[in-house]
This record gives C-alpha cells, structure tokens and sequence, in this order.
C-alpha cells in the first residue's frame, strides 16, 4: 500500500527511484505491480512518494523506495532490480524519515457514500447510497466483492397518455440492495451488482389506474466501467435495470483533466443518456464538470438538454458529493 506518510525530522538517505507518475493512483498501481513481479526484491522496502511540479506546471508523484544507509546499498538492489527488467535508479534526498503512517490511510476507499439530487421543469429526485468492500480492499484499485445499498425520493409531473391537457403529479420512493464484484485492471475497472429494489409509486387521483402506481419489487442489476486511456482523460459508463416497473437508466461520459484551473484539478466533459420505463423515456445530452475536491468530499455537476416520449424538450441539472472512508 502505497502511503502518504507523517514525517519526523529530516534525513539524508539513499533511495530508489522506480517512476514518477501524473497522479497517485497510477503510481500505487505500479508499486501494487512491481511488488506482485519482483517479490522478492522489494520485500522490506517502504514505498515513498514525492509530490513535485515540472517545467510545464504539472504536479508529479515520484515513487520511490528504501531507503538505504549507503549509495552502494542502494545501487546494488536496484542493479538487481533492473536484472530482471525493472527500471531504477538511485538518488539521494533530504527526504524526511518516515514514521508509522496513520490508521486513516491504510483504511481509506473501503467503503464509499454518496449522495446528491437531479432537477428538470417537471421533475427533481435525490438520492443517497454507499458501497462497502467485503474483504477490506481498496474499492477504487482492487478487485473483490462489494456490498452496494441505496435510497431514493422524487416527484414528477406528466402529461396523461391519450390525454395530452391533462396533467398527472406523483411521488417516487425507491431503495436497492445488491451484491456486486468488481475487477479492477491497470488503468480502470468494471464492476457488476446483482440485487433487488423496491418502488413506491403515488400518483394523483386523474391517473390512478396507471400500473406504475402502488408498490413494487423485483430483480435489480447495475454495471458500471471506467477507464483512463492517458493521465488526463476519463471513460465511463454505467448503467442500471429494475424489473419492478421495467424500469432503465444509463449515463455515459468522457472526460479531459485540467490540473491548473483556478479551483485545483477538474475534469470536464460531454455526457450522454438514456432513461426509461413502462410509461416514459428521456434522452439527455449535456455537460459535466467532476472530481472537484472540496477537502470533506468530491463533487461533481452536470447540466444539459432533454428529451421525452412525447417530444418534449426540457433542461436538466445536477449535483452530487461522495466521501471514502
């Protein structure tokens, strides 16, 4: 595991020095990497990074490790290292000595809660859920099992079928509990659950024989994928199916990483999606500005331009926040 550490009083020591990455999570999947191909080799070694800038403005994190009371120390581990095809090599820093790193840090990205809320001319919803590793891992670069739980609230309106003057309101309740299995690969992973949900309908009384009013349960499943082709862009896509109403939804966006804009590192992109069930369907395309850091969570918002069954153009907008723990 890869730490950020608490440091005590400064030390000159000698390391080595195996890469330096545009973010840290590509560089705790490498140390994850080399450790699983060079055992041996790296046994013992506390891994160390180093947060620095560029000549083009950039933040990098060197992944360094040791550390060694003599160069020759140093440079005969990473001789042995570069012997079986690893790439190293030895500098000497006046990097701080290490101490035990916190409890925090060897915990975080167990277990993840969100939260946020959608809002159209005729509709808002929030929602509120978490996800929790079975096995501890770290839920963002490991594979393993997850536990995944949520809740819902909205209200709508629409316009009756076959009734094109007459206006229907109603109120949604909803909560999902589902199991699910993520693997996780160098540059991103994908992540299935598998579960049931539950859907509490109540319409206003001109449109009460509707089917979707009333309560309903059944089989739910929910997929989602993201991967970084490059430091700076993000793929994703995500998806979710409910039997209880037949109900559908999926968002897909694509992402560019600004590292120096006014508020920190945001990635901003086009985002695309369909939604749908017994009675509707929407079609959305707008904009999303994600991974803002607030200090206490990451957020993110979106706005755009949709569609419904009827043809019916509206705005959309939303926000939403997600805390690890």
């Amino acid at each position: 595991m890869l730490h950020k550490k608490a440091y005590a009083a400064a030390t000159d020591d000698w390391l080595i020095q195996l890469g330096a990455f545009h973010s840290q999570a590509l560089a705790t999947q490498t140390w994850q990497k080399l450790n699983a191909k060079h055992a041996a080799l790296l046994d013992g070694l506390t891994a160390e990074y180093q947060e620095t800038g560029n000549d083009k403005g950039e933040t990098l994190f060197r992944l360094r490790a040791g550390r060694f009371a003599t160069r020759d120390e140093a440079k005969m581990r990473c001789d042995d290292l570069q012997k079986q095809g690893g790439a190293c090599f030895v500098v000497k820093q006046p990097l701080p000595a290490p101490e035990q790193p916190p409890p925090a840090d060897s915990t975080k990205g167990n277990a993840i809660i969100w939260g946020g809320a959608d809002f159209t001319s005729k509709s808002f919803y929030s929602y509120l859920g978490s996800v929790y590793a079975l096995s501890g891992q770290n839920i963002y670069s490991d594979s393993g099992f997850l536990l995944r739980t949520s809740l819902g609230y909205g209200q709508y309106k629409y316009n009756k079928i076959g009734f094109p003057n007459t206006e229907v309101s109603g109120s949604v309740r909803a909560a999902d509990l589902m199991l699910g299995y993520k693997h996780a690969f160098d540059n991103g992973g994908v992540t299935l659950y598998l579960g049931g949900s539950i859907e509490n309908h109540n319409l206003s009384a001109n449109d009460a024989g509707n089917s979707v009013n009333g309560t309903h349960a059944g089989f739910a499943a929910n997929m989602d994928a993201q991967i970084r082709p490059t430091d700076n862009i993000t793929l994703m896509g995500m998806g979710s199916y409910a039997s209880a109403n037949q109900s559908y939804w999926s968002h897909f966006a694509a992402g560019y990483t600004f590292r120096s804009s006014p508020i920190g590192a945001v990635t901003i992109g086009p985002t695309a999606g369909i939604a749908g069930g017994k009675n509707y369907q929407q079609r959305r395309l707008g904009l999303s500005v994600s991974d803002i850091n607030l200090g206490f969570a990451n957020a993110f918002t979106y706005a755009g331009y949709s569609r419904d069954q009827n043809d019916s153009g509206s705005g959309y907008a939303g926000f939403g926040l997600d805390h690890s723990f």
